[in-house]
């Protein structure tokens, strides 16, 4: 999934936004980051990775592209009204689970009209909580500004006794349905410290408005405007050490690539006085990330090291001193991996 998105964000690179092949190349890129958010779920539920690390998510800005895949992924698409705040709406909370929870109430409303025509409202604005304050019976929401997620739609709507339940584990509507959709997006939901509270009457439609806290802190980017340092990348992916190296040069870091341990090693040993990390899969053919690691710090004792890699490393914090991505990962989450493992220093 990595290599895919690499690929297509370079494709993407070469085209204007007027190109015939730019809405195909597009829809190739969400579909594979949508792959690749499936697959980091899944081994953090069966235990071998970490879910992200929670940022900045604009709220507004993750709706367009769960539209666009609500879209490719739905038979026969109903009418769409998508009503956007124009400020940023700021929440801290993980990237994949935001989109995910968008796309689950999209995908849910779609569901609700049985293809029979109707319409899906979405929209999103910025609301103030006071103490006390009850929506829907929720008692839930914290005081303080939060932004609000509204999805509704004009389909069959539900009874009280189902509205109750629609959260339950294992709980579902549908012949074929586990329940486990809506119950995974009221966790996610929680997980950012925010709620979800649901209106719905039989035969006039369900309205669900997620309640996530505004974020207020500093952009974490302009922390890090001024940072640049010498970066060693190793990955025998082609597309993917090239676009991670347009990436990384472009927030100011000088970077060199290898494509296997043993070229890592020779660059490495003629460069180590200016290399300050080693960015390395473990699994690299030729010298792999062990051995490699070890070579480079017995050389250079302080050099920092980030593995990437979703297997092979048991225990990511410990083999890799705490510095490690799972893949796959787009390109931005190295950069972002990168900014957290070398900190701002006047000795840079």
């Amino acid at each position: 999934m990595s290599t895919i998105l690499a690929h297509a964000d370079l494709a993407l690179a070469d085209v204007s936004d007027d190109s015939p092949a730019y809405e195909s190349l597009s829809a190739i890129a969400t579909v594979a980051l949508r792959a690749s958010e499936i697959v980091s779920l899944l081994m953090a539920y069966a235990g071998h990775a970490e879910l992200e690390t929670s940022e900045p998510v604009d709220v507004s800005a993750v709706i367009p592209a769960m539209v666009q895949l609500l879209k490719a992924s739905v038979p026969r698409v109903p009418s769409l009204t998508v009503d956007l705040s124009k400020e940023p709406a700021l929440v801290w909370a993980n990237l994949g689970q935001i989109r995910q929870v968008a796309l689950s109430l999209l995908v849910n409303a779609a569901e609700a009209l049985d293809g029979e025509g109707g319409t899906i409202a979405v929209s999103t604005s910025t609301v103030q909580v006071h103490d006390g304050f009850h929506e829907w019976g929720s008692s839930d929401l914290a005081a303080g500004d939060h932004v609000v997620l509204e999805i509704s739609d004009t389909g069959h709507g539900m009874t009280e006794e189902i509205r109750s339940r629609i959260f339950d584990p294992f709980f579902s509507t549908k012949s074929l349905g586990r329940g486990l959709g809506l119950a995974s997006v009221l966790g996610m939901v929680r997980a950012a410290g925010g709620a979800i509270t649901v209106k719905s009457t039989p035969g006039r439609g369900a309205t669900f408005k997620v309640w996530l806290p505004v974020w207020t802190g500093r952009s974490q980017r302009s922390s890090y405007e001024h940072h640049a340092g010498t970066v060693l990348l190793v990955n025998e992916e082609a597309a993917l050490r090239l676009e991670a190296t347009r990436a990384l040069r472009e927030e100011g870091y000088s970077v060199m690539a290898a494509g296997d341990g043993l070229a890592a090693s020779e660059l490495f040993e003629r460069h180590f006085r200016e290399i300050e990390a080693v960015i390395v899969d473990p699994s690299l053919p030729g010298v792999s990330g062990q051995p490699l690691r070890d070579e480079i710090r017995r050389l250079k004792p302080e050099v920092l090291v980030l593995f990437t890699n979703s297997y092979g490393v048991n225990e990511p914090s410990e083999q890799s001193n705490g510095h490690f991505l799972p893949e796959p990962y787009q390109v931005q989450d190295l950069v972002e991996a990168l900014r957290e493992m070398m900190p701002l220093s006047e000795s840079l």
